[in-house]
């Protein structure tokens, strides 16, 4: 069973006010390793809010809960974010950051990605 939310599950999900997320990847940053992802939800006035989320990886074993990890950038520790009043243009702007649609998850799987990510990286002897 996949994890990844169909188009139509994305968009039934964003349009009953679930968030989703998707990892974008790591990147190096001054030899740091620095973990990107994308958060999609809805505010009190049901605005469609995209955050661009960045924390340093850590590396503490154990813990892959990547909302625990230090934030990249401490003036936006939520990421920096916009909002939409249609779903669709979220998503657009999702994509414009560097997102697919087909690779969007429930809240909450995103640590389970990185874990995924990570796990792959260490086997190719990258991580």
């Amino acid at each position: 069973m996949t994890r990844y939310l169909t188009e139509s599950n994305l968009m039934a999900a964003l349009r009953r006010g679930a968030p989703v997320e998707q990892l974008l990847g790591v990147r190096l940053d001054e030899g740091d390793c620095v973990l990107s992802w994308i958060e999609i939800d809805t505010d009190r006035q049901g605005r469609y809010v995209v955050s661009e989320r960045q924390v340093f990886d850590d590396e503490i074993e154990g813990l892959c809960d990547v909302r625990e990890y230090e934030p990249f950038d401490p003036d936006h520790p939520y990421g920096r974010c916009r909002e939409f009043d249609a779903a669709q243009d979220a998503l657009e702007h999702a994509v414009s950051l560097g997102a697919s649609l087909h690779r969007f998850v429930n809240s909450g799987l995103i640590s389970e990605e990185y874990r995924d990510l990570r796990d792959s990286l260490r086997a190719e002897g990258k991580g």
